[in-house]
C-alpha cells in the first residue's frame, strides 16, 4: 500500500471579523499582552466606544443606537487592532508546533505530509480543536451565526 506524502495549507476566515471584536476584550489584551496603559488605553476606549449607527430605510433614518463591538473599518488602525485581538491565536498554533501566519481576519497555516502521517494530521485536528474551543469562549456568537470557516487543500505528490 503506498503513503501519501505531500502538503496540507488550509486557511482560517472569519466572515464580519471586524463586526464581532468585543470591544471589551480588546481593551483588556491591549492592556495585558500589549501593555497600554494610562491615556493611551483611554485614547484606544474612546476610539472604539464612542460610535454608534443608524439605519436608513428609504428616506428615514433610525435613531442612533450605540455600537458595543465592531472595528471601524477602512482604518490604518483596524487590521492592527484586530490582529492584536487575536494574539492568543498565536500561542494555540506555538503549543501544536504547526507554522502558521496570520494578518487581521486571515489566518494560514501549513505542514509538509510524508508517509505514515497519521501523527502530523492528529496534531492538525487537535489544534483545530482547540482553537475551536478558544474562539467559542470568546465569541459564541461566531459559532451560532455561522461566521467562522476553515478551508483547506491537500496537495499529494509522488
Amino acid at each position: 500500500m503506498l503513503s501519501p506524502k505531500g502538503s496540507f495549507v488550509t486557511k482560517k476566515r472569519i466572515f464580519a471579523a471586524f463586526d464581532t471584536v468585543d470591544h471589551t476584550i480588546l481593551l483588556n489584551r491591549l492592556k495585558t499582552c500589549v501593555g497600554i496603559q494610562g491615556s493611551a488605553l483611554k485614547w484606544f476606549a474612546s476610539y472604539l466606544e464612542s460610535r454608534t449607527y443608524s439605519v436608513m430605510l428609504g428616506n428615514k433614518y433610525s435613531s442612533p443606537a450605540t455600537l458595543t463591538c465592531g472595528i471601524p473599518q477602512g482604518s490604518i488602525l483596524g487590521p492592527v487592532l484586530f490582529s492584536l485581538y487575536m494574539l492568543p491565536l498565536g500561542s494555540i498554533f506555538q503549543k501544536h508546533q504547526i507554522p502558521y501566519h496570520s494578518y487581521a481576519d486571515d489566518t494560514q497555516f501549513y505542514l509538509s505530509l510524508k508517509p505514515g502521517a497519521d501523527s502530523t494530521l492528529q496534531k492538525v485536528s487537535e489544534c483545530l480543536s482547540d482553537i475551536h474551543c478558544w474562539m467559542f469562549r470568546m465569541q459564541p456568537q461566531v459559532w451560532t451565526e455561522g461566521l467562522w470557516h476553515w478551508r483547506g487543500w491537500l496537495r499529494l505528490s509522488s
